[in-house]
């Protein structure tokens, strides 16, 4: 109520996606004329880049965010665990906090690769990044993922949700649906190229 309130009498609003500018069209008719779509922008330096360089073995993926249900944290674990059951290098670095972070770390007890790193600083966060060969972010729905515009500043491949609110694309995306286990799979499995090159089976 209060926030419509605040709506109506704003001379302009501006939102970051232009999803979350449809969804407040159709909530609140009047005020379309008077929204603007401001995307957020990550300025980022050569030096802080990722380097090009093929994709480790095993393959390091990075989540940064809340571990919260909306996140769907527990279907990319299910992801990872059965990569790893089927005999597929990959890691994982889960940098955040949140009410399901237990769940998520009980989930995947005794799976080798996984590793929580609680809360960290946005300068440890870059640098893991750049570090990682992908981001990852699973979310049922995501309007504005902000740490995907910054791993793609960064040349950090990312395998993200469709269902998100970005309103341009970008280079480096792989978008999959966030109940599609077998689409994350493969897109997993494409980023290291092991489906074309079974023979990479080292490590470096």
């Amino acid at each position: 109520m209060l926030y419509g309130w605040i709506l109506l009498r704003a001379e302009r609003i501006a939102t970051t996606s232009g999803l979350l500018s449809e969804i407040l069209q159709k909530a609140f008719s009047k005020v379309s004329q008077r929204l603007d779509v401001v995307p957020n922008i990550m300025v980022s330096t050569v030096c802080c880049q990722r380097p090009d360089i093929p994709p480790h073995l095993p393959l390091r993926l990075i989540y940064v965010g809340r571990f919260v249900r909306v996140k769907n944290l527990p279907f990319l674990a299910s992801v990872l665990s059965e990569l790893i059951r089927y005999s597929f290098p990959v890691s994982c670095t889960w940098i955040g906090d949140g009410p399901v972070q237990n769940e998520i770390r009980k989930k995947l007890f005794g799976v080798p690769g996984m590793t929580f790193l609680g809360v960290r600083s946005r300068d440890d966060v870059r640098a893991h990044l750049i570090e990682s060969d992908a981001l990852v972010l699973p979310s049922l729905s995501d309007l504005c993922p902000n740490i995907v515009v910054e791993a793609l500043a960064n040349r950090v491949p990312v395998i993200c949700t469709s269902e998100h609110g970005l309103s341009f694309n970008f280079g480096g995306l792989q978008e999959c649906s966030p109940t599609d286990g077998e689409a994350w799979k493969s897109a997993i499995k494409k980023l290291a190229d092991m489906e074309r090159k079974p023979e990479l089976q080292g490590t470096r």
